[in-house]
């Protein structure tokens, strides 16, 4: 999910980022022509068909960005520890809200379903072109 998403952005210098139990999870990266935070979240829409909630705490410019799909509001920290610009994950916490303008990173937010989605796609998409398998995605979205 998290590297797919990654590449789909066009993002570079990608390098794992954040762990559960002791395993890497997401991905950290960059853009190496910076976007908006709006054009951020614009491209993050039209790749998940989800509306982004945004949280802008910090610069309006993004060149660093950390991705960690479903429910990991809380690395929002550790994005801004290692001086990333902006973090995307698919739940919020009402907590991280003002730990998000208080280290001063932007906090974007698309849906734990929704960014759990992206892997399962690109895993359909290369079974079709690499064996000529049909597939089909059956999408229940929660909102949530």
């Amino acid at each position: 999910n998290n590297w797919g998403l990654a590449r789909i952005l066009a993002m570079t210098d990608l390098e794992d980022f954040g762990q559960w139990q002791g395993m890497p999870i997401g991905v950290k990266g960059i853009f190496p022509n910076p976007l908006s935070l709006r054009e951020l979240a614009d491209a993050i829409e039209k790749e998940l068909g989800e509306s982004v909630l945004v949280h802008a705490g910090g610069n309006i410019e993004i060149s660093s960005f950390g991705i960690i799909s479903g429910g990991a509001a809380w690395d929002v920290v550790t994005a801004a520890e290692q001086g990333l610009d902006a973090f995307l994950t698919g739940e919020p916490k009402h907590e991280v809200f003002y730990e998000a303008f208080e280290r001063k990173i932007n906090a974007l937010f698309a849906g734990h379903y929704m960014t759990e989605t992206v892997g399962v796609n690109l895993l359909a998409k290369k079974l079709t072109q690499e064996f000529g398998l049909a597939t089909e995605f059956i999408l229940l979205p929660t909102g949530l």
